[in-house]
């Protein structure tokens, strides 16, 4: 009975911890990197820094609380995660990065989110063939897409993290600004 009820948490747990790591979850199906931030910076400067990065395009502030935006075409930074291009998982050198992002402000933090993550193959011509865009979704869950294939945690979640975290810390994008 013990050994059953071990094998029982095991499973759970294993269950559990592949379905969010590096700021990936699934929910409902979808893939979404979500990160909290807490910062210093006050919503008028944060709202400068997200319009002023040059990774956003059609910012429109929602509410009091809420901003939209979208990412297109953005190239996942390997080179400066650390890997060389050949030691890098094709999911991820031979594709940029389309998504919808949503930052959400409260009290000394900020969340952003993104979802309706694309793929966009950048191997092809894009003036012969057009972009040619994949959901996520079905290049890194399980067929149920309930939990991520286990290949995605070993380099390329790594990478999409750093390379998200990076155009999304405007605490670090304003440090950076001084001149």
């Amino acid at each position: 009975m013990k050994l059953f009820f071990i094998l029982l948490c095991s499973a759970f747990l294993f269950g559990f911890s592949t379905s969010e790591s590096d700021n990936f979850i699934v929910k409902n199906g979808q893939v979404i990197w979500q990160k909290i931030y807490d910062t210093n910076l006050t919503k008028k400067q944060l709202v400068e820094a997200i319009k002023t990065s040059g990774y956003f395009e059609d910012v429109t502030i929602v509410n009091e609380k809420k901003m939209t935006a979208k990412i297109n075409q953005l190239s996942p930074d390997h080179k400066a995660y650390g890997l060389s291009h050949l030691s890098t998982p094709s999911l991820i050198s031979d594709n940029n990065i389309k998504a919808f992002v949503i930052i959400e402000f409260k009290d000394k933090q900020y969340r952003v989110t993104l979802k309706s993550i694309k793929l966009i193959d950048n191997l092809h011509d894009t003036n012969f063939s057009g972009s040619i865009l994949m959901d996520i979704e079905l290049a890194i869950l399980n067929k149920k897409h309930t939990t991520f294939r286990d290949y995605f945690f070993k380099k390329s979640s790594k990478i999409l993290d750093f390379t998200f975290r990076k155009i999304t810390d405007f605490n670090k994008m304003i440090e950076d600004d001084t001149w």
